[in-house]
């Protein structure tokens, strides 16, 4: 995709009947096979590797560093890139220096430099210029103790940790606080490393990694849940039916397959068959519950669509444990309820939870269908592309910096085609 300044976005009608949309593999899968196959020292085949920038980005750092041509990489704002190398890197010999934007400062990082430091690391940080520099020396690391993680810390430190942790000398265990957010990417990465022949232990909130060795033979990915999530939003928004999603299969691994279950309660009905996934609304499957509350502690990634979906929804809604959205690509919600009370003042936060109020739905759809639009993405992908649901209801939205969806979804935009008119703009 070429770079745009904006795209503006209206929406087709009539809308082609029986629409087929295709979405990624999954990322989160992606990212972590790539690092267990590294460590396993195999060149075996990884089918269905996701085509996002941070994938791509990881996989191409990763085949420098086994190749030697290169001791320096740029991260940019791609957290899960830049916390999983901060960590491979920490056990691989040699010296090396990983770049990011200024943002990353602002994003958990420094607890990952801390634990791996108490392991043994030779870990340096120079945030002063104009980027943020890590430097690290890499050699082994000796476990034989317990580290607990004392805050509600990104999921992909505990990740990170746990990838590296068959190459770390002796056992080691790690405490999770009571409350720890995005549980079940944890426990995809565990039930990755496992099935690598890897030995990790879940205990409640205790986990217990032994030294091994990886072993990694071909494996397939499936489709991104997160990605998915999406389309969901368009089938309540504009009120579809039959939306087929190709390959869409139930997920046992992936934390956002509940968006199945959350959608459900805004009328979206998931019937998955032998070709993927069809999607439809239907009104009676709308909770009767004139307030709705969605936890998203363990799937803070549904958040975006998740609050664009309440606020078109006539109830009053709270979404809460959200936490760890103000330190993502962006601050989620922040910018979230900035940009939707564009449309009419109706969001707000209290003590790390959104809350909508409902409204009168005749009076905001004669207020919004004859207007224009125009939404900021704060460069972060998740954030343009729950915001174009929104010309569903509106005459036209702008929305500026379209190229951020190509961190997750790089094919977003000619999907979305098949529901809007698009006219990009330089």
């Amino acid at each position: 995709m070429m770079l745009y300044n904006s795209v503006l976005l209206q929406k087709r009608t009539p809308l082609t009947k029986n629409l087929i949309v295709d979405v990624p593999y999954s990322k989160s899968i992606s990212n972590r096979l790539l690092v267990i196959r590294h460590l396993a020292g195999s060149n075996a085949t990884i089918n269905n590797l996701s085509d996002s920038d941070d994938t791509q980005m990881l996989n191409q750092f990763l085949q420098q560093i086994e190749n030697k041509k290169n001791n320096t990489f740029n991260c940019k704002n791609a957290g899960t890139t830049f916390r999983f190398l901060l960590a491979l890197l920490s056990v691989t010999e040699g010296k090396w220096e990983l770049l990011a934007d200024k943002r990353m400062w602002q994003r958990p990082v420094l607890p990952l430099v801390d634990v791996l430091n108490s392991l043994g690391a030779d870990i340096r940080i120079d945030h002063s210029g104009e980027f943020f520099v890590v430097t690290i020396v890499g050699k082994k690391l000796v476990g034989n103790k317990t580290i607990e993680i004392k805050e509600n810390l990104t999921s992909q430190i505990v990740s990170a940790l746990l990838l590296i942790s068959p190459n770390i000398e002796g056992e080691l265990s790690i405490v999770l606080p009571h409350l720890q957010p995005s549980m079940p990417y944890i426990d995809m990465t565990i039930s990755l490393i496992n099935k690598c022949n890897g030995q990790i232990r879940k205990m409640h909130n205790q986990l217990v990694c032994s030294q091994s060795r990886y072993f990694f033979n071909e494996i397939t990915i499936e489709k991104d849940f997160s990605c998915v999530s999406f389309f969901y939003l368009y089938v309540y928004a504009g009120k579809l039916q039959n939306i087929r999603v190709n390959h869409l299969q139930t997920s046992i691994l992936q934390a956002d397959a509940v968006c199945v279950n959350l959608f459900k309660n805004l009328g979206i009905l998931t019937l998955f068959d032998e070709k993927g996934a069809v999607l439809s609304y239907e009104e009676s499957l709308v909770a009767e519950n004139q307030e709705l509350e969605f936890d998203l502690l363990d799937c803070p990634d549904l958040f975006c669509p998740i609050v664009v979906a309440s606020y078109l929804s006539d109830k009053k809604v709270f979404i809460k444990n959200i936490a760890s959205l103000r330190v993502k690509e962006s601050n989620r919600i922040e910018n979230m309820i900035k940009e939707l009370n564009k449309l009419g003042d109706r969001c707000k936060e209290e003590k790390d939870c959104v809350i909508i109020d409902s409204f009168d739905k005749d009076g905001f759809v004669d207020k919004v269908q004859n207007s224009s639009f125009s939404f900021n993405t704060y460069n972060d992908h998740r954030i343009a592309m729950s915001l174009s649901a929104i010309s569903f209801v509106c005459k036209e939205i702008e929305i500026e910096n379209p190229n951020c969806v190509e961190k997750s979804f790089v094919d977003f935009w000619r999907q979305a085609e098949k529901f809007f008119t698009i006219c990009y703009q330089n």
